[in-house]
């Protein structure tokens, strides 16, 4: 059935030494929807949209080199 087989040996990890048994059988998702952040992000943005707040570009840092 789905999300036996894939990903078997992060499955097994998370069985075996992480003592996660019950996550360890969920069905596979991609990142995003699996930690539910698509919820909490802005409903406008789209997944080819470059991230304001991630780029480096519009940061105020100072350079203290």
């Amino acid at each position: 059935g789905r999300g036996i087989g894939e990903k078997y040996l992060l499955r097994y990890v998370a069985r075996q030494y992480l003592s996660l048994p019950q996550s360890s059988t969920y069905p596979k998702r991609a990142i995003q929807f699996g930690s539910r952040i698509a919820k909490l992000e802005s409903r406008k943005e789209k997944a080819s949209d470059q991230c304001a707040r991630l780029t480096t570009d519009n940061n105020n840092m100072d350079n203290e080199d």
